[in-house]
């Protein structure tokens, strides 16, 4: 579904977007802001009284400015996290539309009374499917989060929550904006009723406690929530159309892929790991062997060389065609045995020159020595014909 990976593209953009957004604030919040207003920025160990004797020799006008500017700007770090689960809604409704849309049998499932004007208003039949499927998920979006869930399951027949170890994040997180949203983040008993419900870390919560939304919470939500959102549509996407699987399987490479380019590498191990483990027989053998290489240069952008290993260990990479082999010495960095294979080396279409510049995967390669002296002549080279006919095979 073209549609789906549209949605699920400008959800994974949207959400960058506002952590890009969120942090920069963050980081304007927690760099002395405060100290900078009142001129006091440099000086060191800054005492109450040097704070309060500088407030009094500000006008009323200024006051009431500095009070207003020092609230508002506390609010911001919860209005991020709003706006996070937001976005994950409008996101939710839109794969579901979507979906409901391109399955023609499901809305026939739905049922919705109408009067003779309301008909007449319509222009054709599908408009009045699309508002019967629209009306129908707008009353869902009014549920909590866990009975979206619930609907999806029962409507797609999947299990999503049982045994699903990114639930009970996602259910916190969803918690905690409406904490946000209706009491000002004050811990009440229903944020702990359904934290508890969904095996949630509550410990040393308790009725009354304020909950904020610092840096390194805001950087884990937005994580979760892509993780999540990525999982749920593929889930159903691969449900509802099993003969689309390959296309599902090329948007995942390809998003991984995308995700590793920001260097959002915990995110992209949380996606593959669980789908490698999970749907591994929905991969063909080069599927596999390309989610595992970005599943193992994430581990090892972030200096994770024994988990790197162990994805890297169940192969004989030797025995696959040459892109794959050079993938898998970059890795490991036998660079010498690397060197001798690239002297002979010709492009195609699938590896070229552009491959060994703009790859994150050959980013230590292009540190080496001799990568500059022989990029050049890698690239004079004629493209092997015979050589994308094997490759492919």
């Amino acid at each position: 579904m073209d549609q789906l990976v549209s949605i699920t593209k400008n959800y994974i953009e949207t959400l960058s977007a506002l952590y890009e957004s969120g942090m920069f604030v963050q980081l304007f919040i927690s760099d002395n802001i405060i100290e900078k207003i009142l001129g006091l920025e440099g000086k060191k160990d800054v005492t109450e009284k040097e704070f309060i004797e500088k407030l009094k020799t500000l006008s009323r006008e200024q006051k009431q400015l500095f009070s207003r500017f020092s609230r508002g700007i506390k609010l911001l770090p919860k209005s991020f996290l709003v706006s996070a689960v937001s976005i994950y809604d409008s996101f939710v409704s839109k794969v579901i539309e979507s979906i409901l849309v391109q399955k023609d049998e499901i809305p026939n499932s739905l049922t919705f009374t109408f009067s003779f004007l309301d008909i007449k208003s319509f222009s054709s039949i599908e408009e009045i499917q699309k508002h019967i499927i629209r009306k129908e998920i707008d009353g869902l979006m009014r549920e909590s989060h866990i009975e979206h869930l619930k609907w999806i399951e029962k409507k797609f027949d999947l299990n999503i929550t049982e045994k699903n170890n990114f639930l009970p994040t996602f259910i916190e997180i969803t918690e905690r904006r409406n904490l946000f949203v209706h009491s000002d983040g004050i811990v009440n008993s229903y944020y702990l009723k359904n934290c508890k419900q969904h095996k949630v870390n509550v410990s040393g919560l308790s009725e009354g406690k304020g909950l904020d939304c610092n840096q390194e919470y805001f950087s884990s939500s937005i994580k979760s929530l892509k993780v999540f959102g990525v999982i749920l549509s593929q889930t159903i996407w691969r449900k509802v159309f099993p003969s689309e699987h390959k296309k599902a399987n090329g948007f995942l490479i390809e998003l991984t892929y995308n995700l590793i380019l920001d260097r959002e590498y915990e995110t992209t191990i949380e996606i593959l790991e669980y789908f490698i483990s999970i749907l591994e027989k929905q991969f063909d053998q080069e599927e596999k062997i390309i989610l595992k290489i970005n599943l193992a240069q994430s581990y090892k952008w972030l200096k994770k060389n024994d988990e790197m290993k162990k994805v890297l260990s169940d192969c004989d990479w030797s025995v696959y065609n040459s892109r794959y082999y050079i993938a898998y010495l970059t890795l490991i960095e036998k660079w010498d045995d690397l060197e001798k294979m690239l002297s002979d080396l010709r492009p195609t279409d699938e590896l070229n020159a552009l491959s060994f510049k703009e790859w994150p995967l050959f980013k230590r390669l292009r540190e080496r020595e001799f990568f500059s002296t022989w990029i050049v002549k890698f690239s004079r080279k004629r493209v092997d014909k015979k050589l994308l006919t094997t490759s492919s095979s």
